[in-house]
């Protein structure tokens, strides 16, 4: 920040782009004394060691995650359990298929923040077809507390390290553990999530709100 000083006043101004300020970076007091000529440049006081802590990198880039859990299980609960065989194309997924899947998929959140790569070539985890919706519910749960604590494990220098997909020892992909966990996991589960909506709609299952009220909740909204 740069305040211009005048008899009398105060003006605070900040600069817009960083070759305003001195190589190093610091922010600058810019102090104009009564003769115009002369621009004396001082160090801003820095914050005191009661100010607020920057948040971390899990706060900013991650915060979005809850609510989209919170989201998957709202419309994890309307799978109907009768319907847990019905697809709407043969190349479809099965419903129930679909929401199992979407239910572990935080083990991709979970390995991410707890290993270095995933070679393909060794497999995943295999999901038997749910028997009921409860056995969605269940496993989504199991894989939400065990993605936590992953998550509560990595510190920031973890989660801006680098974390590798791999498919027999190639590098498929290769991103910061949290662009990896927005890509594989936070994107990737939004996607099935929003599938899964529509398999709902056809089997004309009331559906909960998302981003905003569903033409269930509110038929006449927008």
């Amino acid at each position: 920040m740069i305040r211009g000083h005048h008899p009398g006043i105060a003006i605070p101004i900040r600069f817009s782009s960083p070759a305003s300020r001195q190589s190093t970076g610091s922010a600058y007091l810019l102090r104009r004394p009564r003769s115009p000529m002369t621009l004396h440049l001082e160090p801003e006081p820095t914050m005191s060691a009661e100010s607020p802590a920057a948040p971390s990198v899990q706060q900013v880039a991650l915060a979005d995650l809850d609510g989209e859990l919170k989201r998957a299980r709202t419309l994890l609960e309307r799978v109907p359990d009768d319907n847990l065989d019905w697809k709407p194309h043969p190349k479809s997924m099965p419903l129930g298929s679909l929401a199992l899947h979407i239910a572990t998929l935080p083990y991709w959140i979970e390995t991410i923040a707890g290993t270095d790569y995933l070679d393909l070539a060794s497999g995943l985890p295999r999901n038997e077809p749910p028997r009921s919706r409860q056995d969605v519910l269940d496993a989504f749960d199991a894989r939400v507390a065990a993605m936590r604590a992953a998550l509560e494990r990595a510190d920031d220098a973890t989660l801006l390290g680098p974390w590798e997909l791999r498919m027999a020892g190639n590098v498929m992909m290769r991103m910061p553990r949290v662009a990896m966990i927005r890509e594989m996991g936070i994107s990737h589960f939004i996607h099935h999530r929003a599938q899964l909506g529509v398999y709902l709609r056809l089997l004309d299952v009331p559906l909960p709100p998302m981003y905003g009220p569903s033409a269930d909740e509110r038929p006449n909204f927008g």
